[in-house]
């Protein structure tokens, strides 16, 4: 600032870092803008639209409108963006390329209607709306001002823009609508006044997922409740037969959980591949929505499409927590899959000991075999797990038991490319090459 005063720098073709701009617009310093202005009006333009002032500046000058910045965002973009009214009515009676620049977009494909409305700017989209700018004008990917507005809970700004037809129902590129935007952002206020202006709560988006999955993701019981007060239906199914309560199992949302379920959700329905709501709440080790969904009566052993129990899930996802708590609830810890295998088996296959260890300590069957007559060794064996190899063996498993086609876990280490496991049970067996 110092420079400027004193006359020290040329400001003619002046580039302010982003930084310093950054300083001078949330600062508002208006002082620096005034100065750059007086050595060269055209320094300041576009972001001077951040000044409610500025148009003092203006009068007896052309200003370049239609001059923009890195991100093509002229001087109306940046009074959208800080609610700087007054200048869109001091350039719509004094420049002719106001019209052409209301309308231009950034980078982003947003107009001044777009930034206004998301950023909650009021007296901005009151004078657009004057001046004839369409209410449903659509950024990048079809966003609509409505959408943004529900999306930020701005239910002023919602209110004005239904008033002028903005339609509630308009879908974005991938199938979202306004009351998609309320929901997942748990904008109360502006899910109310979009229903009451006729969203469709059932409305699903492109993905097939409807406003109430939205809201159960993110655990909005104020949203859930709006939603089936007003008739959203419990048991909607998306693309892969998601439900919203496997959606707030899922991300251990319980109070989103127990609405659903104190609203009659069915918790027995299944997704594409078999997967139960408590299958998905043992995924994410979501306790307190595991014990909530059995005490409503989930089948706490009910197999998906690969037969797989929720404890098989568990074991899958090394989830120590998740296995104690199935079991304690009476999960059977010897379930077998369509393949036979028990979470022993899945365990031992996938390298994880502590789980191993905390399922024999619990009760394991450590001699089950699964369909190919295979048990954990065996299995063990197959994956290269030597570590877990050495464990079954010092736990009493037959270093020479046979699968159902006479194969022992070195027969299968050999034809498995199981090096280390090879290895050692040659040693076990003493066996020399």
């Amino acid at each position: 600032m110092h420079i400027l005063e004193k006359d020290l720098l040329n400001i003619k073709g002046l580039s302010i870092p982003e930084e310093e701009l950054s300083y001078i617009l949330h600062s508002q310093n208006l002082k620096a803008a005034f100065i750059m202005f007086h050595y060269d009006k055209d320094s300041i333009i576009p972001w001077c639209g951040v000044f409610p002032q500025i148009n003092e500046l203006f009068v007896g000058h052309v200003v370049d409108i239609a001059k923009v910045d890195d991100e093509c965002q002229n001087i109306l973009h940046y009074a959208a963006i800080y609610n700087n009214y007054k200048l869109f009515k001091y350039l719509f009676n004094s420049n002719g390329k106001f019209i052409l620049a209301l309308n231009a977009q950034n980078k982003c494909k947003q107009r001044p209607i777009n930034l206004a409305a998301e950023k909650n700017c009021l007296g901005v989209i009151a004078i657009l709306i004057a001046l004839g700018v369409d209410v449903d004008s659509p950024e990048s990917h079809y966003i609509t001002p409505l959408m943004l507005a529900a999306e930020h809970n701005s239910k002023e700004v919602a209110e004005l823009l239904l008033q002028y037809g903005a339609d509630v129902n308009a879908k974005h590129k991938f199938g979202k609508s306004p009351i998609h935007y309320a929901a997942e952002h748990n904008s109360i206020e502006t899910a109310k006044l979009l229903i009451s202006h006729g969203a469709m709560v059932n409305d699903k988006d492109y993905g097939d997922e409807a406003p109430l999955a939205l809201a159960a993701r993110i655990n909005s019981k104020e949203i859930m409740q709006i939603l089936i007060a007003n008739g959203a239906l419990l048991n909607n199914q998306d693309v892969n037969k998601q439900t919203a309560l496997h959606t707030a199992a899922f991300h251990n949302c319980k109070e989103a959980t127990e609405i659903l379920l104190s609203h009659g959700a069915k918790m027995h329905l299944k997704m594409i591949d078999g997967e139960s709501p408590l299958h998905y709440a043992s995924y994410e080790q979501s306790l307190d929505t595991m014990e909530l969904l059995i005490s409503y009566g989930a089948y706490i052993d009910a197999p998906d499409n690969k037969g797989d129990t929720p404890l098989h899930c568990s074991v899958d996802r090394n989830n120590k927590e998740s296995v104690k708590f199935l079991i304690s609830h009476g999960a059977n810890i010897n379930a077998k899959n369509k393949k036979g295998r028990t979470p022993l088996h899945l365990a031992a296959m996938s390298n994880k000991k502590e789980i191993v260890e905390l399922l024999l300590s619990l009760g394991a069957d450590i001699n089950a075999k699964d369909k190919k007559g295979r048990n954990a060794l065996h299995l063990a064996a197959m994956k290269d797990n030597v570590e877990i190899v050495k464990f079954f063996i010092s736990n009493g498993l037959d270093i020479n038991s046979k699968d159902f086609r006479g194969e022992t876990a070195l027969d299968l280490a050999k034809r498995k490319w199981a090096f280390k496991t090879k290895s050692f049970l040659k040693e076990q067996l003493g066996i020399v090459d």
